[in-house]
């Protein structure tokens, strides 16, 4: 059997199993409170302290019998420990771990660090995800799914229980199941832009399974990382990967993020020019979208026209040959009145990487143009 041969044996199984069909409905929550539940069992605390001893000084234990050793979404944080030293009675020797988990979402640095400001001093910070983050915050120190897969395990051979060995093999499978997608949402630079077709085997065998949309974050957040350091290397003045939108810098300043809405994947390259007006490149499924953006919403219409018919914006590129530009009998589609755009259908015979040089061209005709972009803001645009 070779390796996608055993990938979709693996979905497969996934469809027999409860616990897969348990964490349907709420995807973090379910892994969260279901960590959680195995941390109070008695059987398991010394595998709970060995596999968490890293976090804690020498010495401390954790005790799942003790009052308030484990607290599951207490002030936002998604599992929280309590360790004690075990040569000691009094409260004041307790060491907590706070445990920030990311299956289906992305780290952000900002909420990591906002998490980090609040902690205790006898107090560690575990990221527990299932992405790869490129910089995590020094306040944090890190976990990951394959890490707990071989914790789980470690559990299903100490339980005496068959009916907790029997659960805890059914979590093993989808964690194993989480990390291969997890695995197959990476791109390689010689990839094609074709993972959104429903004919795209691995897509058609996760949708039936309700995991195309975590597969199609990832594939679009892959997207975006890469975008984020080719920018980055390029010298654009970058905000930190995945930060949300700042209206109100005041220098020129790139956001790139990723996401989905409407059951479809998103990428975002925001040009903040000046506070309140971007513009800017939107990826969704594959439309590849030129987009002006004024925060206010009071006279983005007029202004877009102005790019449009000044052929500073809305020229779209030559790999993308004859297709036809959307929308057909009007000027631009929008999403409320702040968010004007026209857009063509990416190829899928497209690799990512020179899609990937096509943003960045398209970056670069702002930072080229910006001056005069800037000029032609229609009067009375806020600032």
């Amino acid at each position: 059997m070779d390796a996608r041969e055993g990938f979709f044996d693996l979905l497969s199984r996934l469809g027999d199993s409860p616990v897969f069909h348990f964490s349907l409905g709420s995807k973090e929550l379910f892994h969260s409170n279901f960590l959680a539940w195995i941390f109070e069992q008695p059987e398991w605390a010394a595998a709970t302290t060995e596999f968490f001893g890293r976090f804690v000084p020498q010495g401390y234990v954790f005790d799942p019998g003790r009052p308030n050793a484990v607290f599951r979404e207490k002030q936002n944080i998604d599992v929280w420990l309590t360790f004690q030293d075990k040569g000691a009675l009094a409260d004041e020797s307790l060491w907590h771990v706070w445990i920030e988990n990311k299956v289906k979402s992305l780290p952000r640095r900002d909420q990591l660090e906002a998490y980090a400001a609040k902690k205790p001093e006898n107090a560690t910070c575990v990221l527990l995800s299932l992405s790869e983050m490129d910089e995590v915050p020094p306040q944090w120190e890190t976990l990951s799914f394959e890490d707990i897969h071989s914790f789980i395990k470690k559990c299903t051979h100490e339980t005496t229980s068959e009916y907790h060995r029997n659960i805890l093999q059914d979590y093993a499978l989808l964690v194993n199941a989480l990390v291969e997608i997890e695995k197959r949402s990476n791109i390689q630079d010689t990839e094609l832009f074709d993972f959104w077709l429903p004919s795209n085997p691995i897509l058609r065998a996760l949708d039936a399974y309700r995991l195309d949309d975590f597969y199609l974050k990832k594939k679009y957040a892959g997207l975006a990382n890469l975008v984020w350091h080719a920018a980055n290397t390029a010298g654009f003045r970058l905000a930190p990967d995945r930060s949300k939108i700042d209206w109100k810098l005041r220098e020129p300043t790139v956001f790139v993020n990723s996401g989905m809405t409407r059951a479809t994947g998103f990428l975002d390259i925001k040009y903040v020019i000046r506070p309140h007006l971007s513009i800017g490149i939107q990826i969704q499924g594959n439309q590849y979208r030129l987009v002006v953006e004024d925060n206010t919403g009071r006279q983005t219409a007029q202004y877009a026209k102005t790019l449009l018919d000044a052929h500073l914006w809305f020229q779209f590129p030559e790999e993308f040959g004859a297709g036809e530009l959307y929308p057909k009998r009007k000027l631009f589609n929008r999403f409320g009145p702040v968010f004007l755009y026209q857009s063509k259908k990416i190829p899928p015979t497209l690799p990512w990487n020179e899609l990937i040089q096509i943003c960045l061209r398209d970056l670069q005709k702002i930072e080229d143009k910006r001056e005069i972009i800037l000029q032609l803001a229609p009067l009375g645009h806020e600032v």
